[in-house]
């Protein structure tokens, strides 16, 4: 046990961790200026937790080397077998050898989320990763290593292992059904990819309507930010089994309308064209394709229009709505136009016929 101990808690193999965290800490610095906030706040208390793991396992090796060094020595030895003195030190360096295992496999685990970080941000720049997939992949490399280590140094052989956690699995499986339904869902939303984060979009379903920013995806369930700042959080399968509309397609803006009732004797073209034109001036409609104004239906007294126009960012809806509908008012009003109103005309001649001949 102790030679596996020493074969395996070489500088060389902490010197390999150490360097993948020195390539991720300056690829953070250098390569990811655009992540978000929240990815960068995340990758900080990762940098610093892998940072504090590092010098508590290097300082545990230099005991252990220490150690190592020592017990060659003859005054070593006697003080160790002295009546005084109970101490095997074959089993305090075997255990100070676990505890260094211990600390390197928590740092190592650090590194190694570091690194799914980093890597998945340059694969993909444009959007954050979904922590559900960061997870995954540092669960992975991180069962892997754990895997190397118990068959490196304590001889378990891995096929058995596996056979015994199949069986585990399949209870854990049943006893967190839920939780375990939700892990795999948003893997497999990730796969199918209808939305990213950052996207705006509405989940429609049995009881369930709601509109928001996706801010992240875990685990359990998918977070959205509505239009007033509240966070939604809502459970991964509920997400797979809603009809999800998106708002945030990657070459197209998004189209909005706004519905306006005009007078049955206005000029709809001339109205139409001052529409248009004022609101193709506010800064955040875009310019193509331009605002149009397309007539719905004909009423009795009015024609019901809906000023249609194109937006790049539909978080911006409910300002932008306010701002069209106070310069389509403005601009009608300049014009001296007015809103249709409801009618209603009552003939009291068909009345009184009406009463004549039921008598």
């Amino acid at each position: 046990m102790f030679e596996k101990l020493s074969a395996i808690l070489h500088f060389e193999n902490f010197i390999s961790i150490l360097l993948l965290f020195i390539v991720s800490f300056l690829t953070y610095r250098f390569r990811m200026q655009t992540a978000s906030n929240e990815r960068k706040t995340l990758i900080k208390e990762q940098v610093s937790r892998s940072v504090r793991w590092c010098f508590v396992t290097f300082a545990f090796l230099v005991v252990w080397r220490g150690a190592k060094i020592l017990r060659q020595h003859t005054w070593w030895q006697e003080f160790v077998h002295s009546p005084s003195v109970e101490i095997d030190p074959e089993v305090f360096l075997a255990w100070l050898g676990f505890g260094i295992l211990f600390t390197a496999f928590v740092w190592a685990a650090g590194v190694l989320r570091l690194f799914s970080f980093v890597g998945f941000f340059v694969l993909n720049k444009k959007k954050p990763v979904p922590l559900v997939l960061i997870n995954v992949a540092t669960f992975l490399l991180a069962a892997v290593m754990g895997l190397s280590i118990l068959k490196v140094v304590f001889g378990v052989s891995i096929t058995p292992l596996l056979a015994t956690s199949a069986v585990l699995s399949l209870v854990l499986g049943l006893a967190l059904q839920d939780t375990l339904g939700n892990l795999l869902t948003g893997i497999a939303l990730q796969l199918d990819k209808p939305f990213r984060i950052g996207d705006w979009i509405e989940l429609q379903g049995p009881g369930l309507k709601a509109v928001g920013q996706v801010r992240e995806m875990t685990w359990r369930a998918t977070i959205l930010v509505s239009f007033t700042d509240e966070f939604l959080v809502f459970p991964n399968r509920l997400v797979a089994q809603s009809q999800i509309s998106n708002f945030s397609p990657k070459k197209s803006p998004v189209m909005r309308g706004q519905l306006i009732r005009l007078p049955l004797d206005e000029d709809f073209e001339s109205i139409g064209i001052r529409l248009k034109l004022a609101v193709s001036k506010i800064p955040q409609v875009c310019d193509e394709p331009p605002p149009r104004l397309l007539l719905i239906e004909n009423g009795d007294s009015w024609i019901s229009c809906k000023l249609v126009y194109w937006i790049n960012d539909f978080g911006l809806s409910p300002i932008l709505a306010d701002e069209v509908l106070r310069t389509i008012h403005g601009s009608l009003r300049s014009s001296g136009t007015l809103l249709a109103t409801p009618r209603f005309q009552i003939s009291s001649t068909s009345v009184v016929e009406s009463s004549l001949q039921k008598s």
